[in-house]
């Protein structure tokens, strides 16, 4: 067998045709990247012309909707028949094919055509790229190959491989490093990890022992045997000069911040830095009265939210950005940014309903694996309900004039008691021994008026206003220090 087609036969492909010709029928041989088409001049019915277009259209979108990297089309193959009598061969020509292809494709699709002997007969094989969009023929037929089959593309499937093709997964993409240049500290932790997952499930067997297996495991080579960029995010060192995490810690809003930076692959800094924040937050900042002589101390941001903020920046964050996630701690806030915005089609009002759409799913994937985050789209919900269950503000998303997004949790609102759902008890919340700044400054009424020269809870002297909202309708006088002090409370 000769091939001229300088490097566009595949090994794979050369093997399969040789099996044909050993005896073996095409049909059983076709799968999600190969598919073999006999030249319908041979069956002597019809506009042999028009049909081959046809089928060529219909198998060429099919593969350039599909899964693999590249679909290759074998014109000249009869695929139910084995042995030498299947390659019935064919003499159209390569450019013309490309051309038709080319113009009844939307978009136009761009397949490439080269000719090729196997044992005398000519063949035609077209190898198309796995597309950058979604193709369909010029009358709005659509397909995407499943296996050996081309199956129509459905209203939901067509919208979700828009998506995936617009915002392709970075991770998933080929590292330029090897399985040599991981951290060790990271793998071991990684194996832990895995263990743990099973043994919480009962499964006593050991992970992986070599660094091949866990990542086999992991799903983080690439097809061609390379690693990941994905493998490199969690287990490999990232260049000292670009860390990963930066975290500034504020001894009161606006003083100087403290910072420190976090170099360690993912899989170490995503625990080591939710620990640092989670100390510096825990602290707590208020004393609420639960009634029949019971309190109970309120930490500045509770410690499950920070979990999932920190959490969610790190893994959804833009990798292909060289900057870090910044946290800014303070006593009164927690503010994390992170690179990139939010994907397509989410809105930072409709997070809540909004279905998951991770930024990168195969790091996510490898995430949930080890444990270090949950994969049903209720990372979000957690948070919220952490704040409102912790009596405080809801927390907030916003776009920042740099290309990324802010999430922010604040510690200035307390509302909710043993009883649910009521006023801000002034009376029953006192200044923390262990803060420097009185609760009642962080929870001035921004309902009420406060008073320009107000003084330490002094009740304002102007007609309150009524608020109605998530919490109900609330109504009285604020309490304040200063006016230039922000957040809710009220009676």
């Amino acid at each position: 067998m000769t091939d001229p087609c300088n490097g566009l036969l595949p090994k794979p492909l050369a093997d399969a045709l040789e099996q044909i010709w050993r005896g073996e029928t095409a049909d059983a041989l076709e799968c999600e990247w190969l598919d073999f088409k006999e030249d319908p001049v041979h069956h002597g019915a019809g506009n042999p012309d028009a049909k081959m277009v046809d089928v060529l259209l219909d198998a060429s979108v099919c593969f350039a909707n599909g899964p693999a990297e590249a679909g290759f089309i074998v014109v000249g193959v009869n695929d139910r028949t084995g042995g030498p009598d299947a390659f019935t061969g064919t003499e159209r020509s390569g450019d013309d094919l490309v051309s038709k292809i080319f113009l009844k494709t939307r978009p136009s699709l761009r397949v490439e055509a080269e000719e090729t002997f196997v044992h005398g007969t000519r063949l035609v094989v077209i190898r198309v790229p796995r597309g950058l969009d979604v193709y369909e023929r010029t009358n709005g037929s659509a397909r995407r190959r499943v296996g050996n089959r081309c199956e129509p593309l459905t209203g939901h499937e067509r919208r979700e491989l828009e998506y995936r093709r617009r915002n392709p997964d970075h991770t998933a993409t080929a590292s330029r490093i090897g399985v040599e240049d991981l951290d060790p500290a990271a793998v071991a932790q990684a194996r832990a990890l895995i263990e743990r997952q099973w043994r919480a499930k009962g499964d006593r067997s050991p992970a992986p022992g070599t660094a091949e297996g866990l990542l086999h495991m992991l799903d983080l080579f690439c097809d061609d045997g390379r690693l990941t960029v994905a493998a490199e995010i969690l287990l490999a060192r990232p260049h000292r000069l670009r860390p990963a995490v930066r975290l500034h810690v504020r001894s009161t809003p606006a003083g100087e911040p403290v910072t420190t930076a976090f170099s360690d692959p993912l899989v170490l800094a995503s625990t080591t830095v939710v620990e640092a924040v989670t100390r510096r937050t825990a602290t707590p900042v208020a004393q609420v009265d639960l009634g029949g002589g019971q309190e109970a101390s309120a930490p500045s941001v509770p410690a499950p939210a920070v979990d999932e903020a920190v959490t969610n920046a790190l893994v959804h964050r833009d990798w292909t950005a060289t900057s870090a996630v910044e946290i800014d701690v303070s006593p009164v806030a927690v503010r994390i940014s992170s690179p990139g915005g939010l994907p397509p089609q989410v809105r930072p009002d409709r997070l809540l309903s909004t279905p998951s759409r991770p930024r990168n799913p195969l790091l996510m994937r490898a995430m949930g694996a080890l444990g270090l985050v949950e994969q049903t789209s209720r990372g979000f919900d957690r948070m919220w309900a952490a704040m409102i269950m912790a009596g405080r503000g809801f927390p907030g998303w916003r776009r920042t004039s740099s290309p990324s997004m802010s999430r922010s949790t604040s510690s200035a609102r307390t509302r909710r008691s043993s009883g649910g759902w009521r006023r801000c008890a002034r009376s029953s919340v006192r200044r923390s021994s262990t803060t420097s700044t009185p609760w009642w400054l962080s929870v001035c009424s921004s309902i009420g008026r406060c008073c320009p020269t107000g003084r330490r809870r002094r009740p304002c002297s102007r007609p309150s206003r009524t608020l109605s909202g998530t919490c109900g309708s609330w109504r009285g006088r604020g309490w304040c220090g200063r006016s230039t002090v922000t957040g809710r409370s009220g009676r």
